[in-house]
């Protein structure tokens, strides 16, 4: 059973592929909202491993992002998920990242 606080790490060493410019987000070269969104289904993922049956996942379905800062080319972003809380088939996760 999976338990609240429930958590992952994840790292990223932001190459010029995450930026926005390259994912279309932006005009500037710094971490990408898109990225930044598929390093949120990949942490809720690791989270989430050894607990699903064989052949189930994880499926995002809304995200809420908020960003006070932004990651420069080359720069580590680093990050943690855990998991709060389950209404029926809604999975509630918190993942925080810092550069």
């Amino acid at each position: 059973m999976i338990s609240q606080g429930t958590a992952a790490s994840i790292s990223l060493t932001v190459t010029e592929q995450d930026t926005a410019i390259v994912l279309g987000s932006g005009d500037v070269a710094v971490l990408g909202t898109p990225r930044v969104v598929a390093l949120c289904e990949e942490a809720a993922v690791a989270a989430l491993a050894g607990f699903l049956p064989d052949g189930a996942t994880t499926v995002g379905t809304s995200i809420s992002i908020y960003g006070n800062t932004f990651c420069h080319d080359s720069s580590i972003s680093s990050g943690w998920c855990f998991y709060k809380k389950r209404e029926q088939k809604l999975w509630t996760y918190l993942l925080k990242m810092w550069p």
